[in-house]
């Protein structure tokens, strides 16, 4: 993930276990690092917006982060804003309207505020019904106009109107 910052750079940011880089996508060079709490699988994409980073990872520890990009070194204490509980193994979230919303892979639809890292909402999605035990969700939801559109192995196509009013059918 590309990252613009307010004066005119570039910062490219990967998510590695246990830390957060930010590199110079123009020689590779470490410019910063912050330590995180996830510890293994950081499958899905960052998302970014204004500077500040959002990331996510679920296994073995859940644990998304939000930090502000730019700075040098150990930028661990200064720059993350927040981390909290129920992030996603596998699929991206979106940001919209200063939230970010995802389904994770145990297909809870989820929403919290991009700011605080407070969540809004957290709900299981209904399952199919000749479901099988496991994981019903790998894919990462998009965002069409005010709607989140997403489906899965076991999940239904869905339809969650921002504010996660839900519609389901085919779409």
């Amino acid at each position: 993930m590309i990252v613009g910052l307010n004066d005119g750079r570039q910062e490219l940011i990967i998510g590695v276990p246990n830390e957060v880089w930010g590199l110079s996508p123009d020689t590779g060079k470490l410019l910063w690092y912050a330590e995180t709490r996830l510890s293994g699988n950081v499958a899905p994409s960052p998302v970014t917006q204004d500077g500040i980073v959002y990331l996510m990872g679920r296994y073995p520890k859940q644990q998304p982060v939000a930090i502000r990009a730019g700075g040098n070194g150990d930028v661990t204490k200064s720059h993350i804003l927040w981390s909290t509980r129920n992030g996603s193994y596998i699929p991206s979230p979106v940001l919209c309207d200063g939230n970010l919303y995802w389904v994770d892979d145990a297909g809870f639809a989820n929403c919290i505020e991009a700011m605080t890292g407070k969540s809004i909402y957290r709900e299981r999605l209904p399952r199919a019904a000749d479901a099988k035990s496991g994981k019903p969700f790998y894919a990462s939801v998009v965002l069409v106009k005010d709607r989140i559109v997403g489906g899965g192995f076991e999940l239904p196509t869905f339809v969650l109107i921002l504010g996660f009013q839900r519609q389901q059918g085919n779409v």
